[in-house]
């Protein structure tokens, strides 16, 4: 019987020397292998660096600087020192100062005569021949002249505003007059309210009040511009418009402006509509001698055309701007407001959408041809999409160019600064949700791509920072852009997109 017994034992121990063993493989093995090639695979991503980013989303200082130059030889008729009013835009956690810093600049006397030739002779005049007087974004200049050196202006003016980045300004004896005009135009040159309006709106603690905001178009990489003829009746009327040679000639030198390109890439579009039916029920007034529509019956015009607009056709935001050619039972047709006193012009603005044009021929309406005046009509276009851009209407601004195609340098400025804060506000959002979306949903897959595009986002928003502290205006812009384009693409990946929408579901 002890032979038995041994073989037993050593069979118990091979059983649990092979049961360890398989135990042991299991584990060391089995479970690394299975959990490597299970686990979802999640490029590493500056979640920290990331969420830094709401408390400080713009430098809290953004400053704006304006020389002053005095080519008046009576110095005691100038003010000494003006201080515009800075603005603050106080939050929860920061607060941002929007600061406009006037500095009186000396010259000599054989510059200064320089410059008064200069500006005589050409109000426009480029001032790069002058370094010292270089301007770029956000640095503006004044000079301050003799009274009566500008014979083109108002008397009640003495305010002149160039097409470039320089304002003159008419000096006289009263030095009262003089600094409250001075003031005033350093403020317009710095744009501090319209900052501080955007900044207010932008952040969310208070409302987009002014109508300025309410009807500029949202931040994107490129617009569809649309320009749309509606002949309701072709049986009738035979409707032509040189749409093709119009855009060449007026739109296109428009938007091709160096500083306009910059809002971003402009697609244009034609087409006419026949037998469109508007929706609108015009009435013949005696006291205007032609028919009106009311302003709020407008809103079912736009209702009735926008779904054949095709604006869903394009990836970006699409600008309607609809030339409607009344019936000759409707003619001359004119708005009216609520109120009963006629509009100036036969056209209203769509906020962040287009405009629309009643065009009224000049030629007898019992013909059956009818000639578009594209110069008419294109007059109207540009003053809508600029705008619709940000460009302020003020009636109380002379410029040196007299033209709507004018687009002066400075006020473009003042677009541009506030798109790329804009563009900054919207690449940071985009980063915060990303990543807490991300931080939130473990087994949502983070690829190489997206690491590549959160970085190099994140990579311009502080160098966005760095330029603006640095007064860098045209470089901070740029960077903005690509800080907006790279978080943009963090949705155009399929697999995220998808992911996201899905979570969104649940």
């Amino acid at each position: 019987h002890g032979p038995l017994v041994m073989v037993g034992e050593e069979s118990q121990t091979k059983q649990k020397w092979a049961l360890l063993s398989i135990i042991c493989v299991f584990v060391f093995v089995g479970l690394p292998l299975w959990w490597k090639t299970t686990e979802v695979y999640r490029s590493p991503l500056p979640y920290n660096e990331i969420q830094l980013l709401q408390y400080h989303p713009v430098p809290p200082l953004i400053s704006i600087t304006v020389k002053i130059i005095n080519l008046v030889d009576n110095e005691h008729k100038i003010p000494t020192a003006i201080k515009p009013e800075s603005k603050n835009v106080q939050m929860t956690d920061y607060n941002i100062d929007i600061q406009c810093n006037p500095e009186f600049v000396l010259i000599d006397n054989q510059m200064k005569e320089e410059l008064r030739n200069d500006l005589n002779t050409n109000p426009n005049t480029d001032l790069s021949s002058y370094p010292l007087l270089s301007t770029s974004m956000g640095h503006y200049i004044v000079f301050l002249v003799e009274n009566g050196s500008l014979p083109d202006i108002t008397e009640s003016n003495r305010v002149l505003y160039s097409s470039q980045r320089h304002v003159i300004i008419e000096m006289t004896e009263d030095i009262n007059s003089n600094h409250k005009h001075l003031l005033t135009v350093v403020s317009q040159l710095c744009g501090t309210e319209r900052m501080h309006s955007l900044l207010t709106g932008t952040l969310g603690h208070e409302k987009k009040t002014d109508n300025q905001n309410m009807r500029r178009i949202k931040v994107s990489p490129g617009y569809q511009i649309t320009l749309t003829l509606i002949n309701p009746d072709p049986s009738i009327m035979d409707v032509q418009w040189n749409i093709q040679e119009a855009t060449q000639s007026m739109l296109l030198p428009f938007l091709q402006n160096e500083g306009i390109s910059k809002i971003g890439n402009f697609t244009i579009s034609s087409q006419i509509f026949y037998y469109t039916d508007v929706h609108l029920k015009p009435l013949y007034s005696k006291n205007h001698k032609s028919y009106v529509v009311k302003a709020n019956e407008l809103p079912a015009m736009i209702s009735s055309v926008e779904a054949k607009l095709g604006s869903h056709v394009s990836q970006w935001p699409s600008l309607n701007f609809i030339v409607y050619v009344p019936k000759p039972s409707e003619y001359p047709l004119y708005i009216i407001q609520n109120k009963g006193q006629e509009s100036p012009v036969t056209a209203f603005l769509v906020q962040q959408w287009g405009g629309v044009i009643f065009y009224n021929p000049s030629t007898p309406h019992n013909s059956s041809h009818v000639d578009v005046v594209m110069e008419d009509v294109m007059v109207i276009v540009v003053k809508q999409l600029k705008l619709l851009m940000g460009f302020q209407e003020d009636e109380n601004i002379e410029y040196c160019v007299n033209n709507q195609y004018c687009v002066p340098k400075w006020e473009v400025d003042h677009i541009l600064l506030e798109r790329a804060v804009e563009s900054v506000f919207i690449a940071t959002s985009s980063l915060i949700s990303l990543t807490n979306l991300l931080d939130d949903v473990r087994n949502m897959v983070i690829s190489d791509h997206i690491q590549q595009e959160v970085v190099t986002s994140l990579n311009q928003i502080h160098q966005f920072r760095e330029y603006v502290n640095k007064s860098l205006w045209n470089t901070a812009y740029n960077a903005a852009q690509l800080a907006l384009h790279h978080a943009g693409m963090l949705y155009t990946f399929h697999c995220s997109c998808q992911l996201v929408y899905q979570f969104f579901l649940l």
